[in-house]
């Protein structure tokens, strides 16, 4: 057994399981450094509560019955790391891929070498960089180097998008147009046959047909360029 102060607190807890599943705690504990010699080992500036909820995920009679979870992710990640406890580090890594990026967790991907994270976190505000805060970002050269050739790439591909939808709008403002002018003058050769026809007797009901067909008509294109519209603000 070894003794683990931690807050104000002394813990006696196996040196086995420590040592089995931190390379650092079998550092401390097994060559020669002040902790060998003494049986204790100092955790200073550690969380108790924090301590105990790690020891669970080592102790045998708990670890199954543990979960990582948002309320536990960012301290158990924390000590995963420092302690080099691999394995419950790449679990953590695991559960953070299924929540959302943002800066800070770009940013805790980048500090605690969560590869994967991190990838996905960097592709992720890239794309979208207009809606993220990267004041704190801006700190960290690493990050930014990496950053901003995405976020330059993104500006391209929403440029083009942006032509692309561009050349829709114009091609259906054109067609409009066409379609328009058509029904009109469908509107204005009828008026003018009943003229000649029947001397001035026009069948208007024939002309409010064509009337309302102008106005279905434009309501359609007009609903045509709010699709286009909106696309190209998604």
């Amino acid at each position: 057994m070894v003794q683990v102060v931690v807050e104000d607190a002394v813990v006696e807890e196996s040196s086995i399981i420590l040592t089995s599943a931190s390379p650092v705690f079998l550092r401390m504990i097994t060559s020669g450094m002040r902790e060998t010699e003494s049986g204790r080992v100092e955790l200073t500036g550690k969380s108790k509560s924090e301590f105990e909820a790690v020891m669970k995920f080592l102790r045998p009679r708990t670890a199954r019955s543990m979960r990582i979870a948002t309320e536990n992710v960012d301290f158990l990640v924390k000590w995963f790391d420092e302690y080099e406890m691999m394995d419950l580090k790449n679990e953590c890594e695991e559960f953070l891929m299924g929540l959302p990026c943002t800066t800070d967790r770009l940013m805790q991907a980048h500090r605690f070498s969560l590869r994967r994270q991190y990838d996905r976190c960097l592709k992720e505000i890239g794309d979208n960089f207009e809606s993220a805060s990267l004041e704190h970002v801006a700190a960290v050269p690493e990050i930014i180097k990496e950053l901003v050739p995405l976020m330059q790439q993104s500006v391209k591909s929403a440029k083009r998008r942006l032509e692309v939808k561009t050349s829709e709008l114009e091609a259906i403002e054109a067609k409009r147009a066409r379609t328009k002018e058509a029904l009109s003058n469908f509107r204005r050769d009828l008026v003018e046959q009943s003229a000649r026809e029947g001397g001035y007797t026009i069948e208007w009901d024939s002309v409010r047909d064509v009337d309302r067909s102008i106005e279905r008509i434009s309501v359609h294109f007009n609903r045509c360029i709010s699709t286009v519209l909106s696309r190209i603000d998604a």
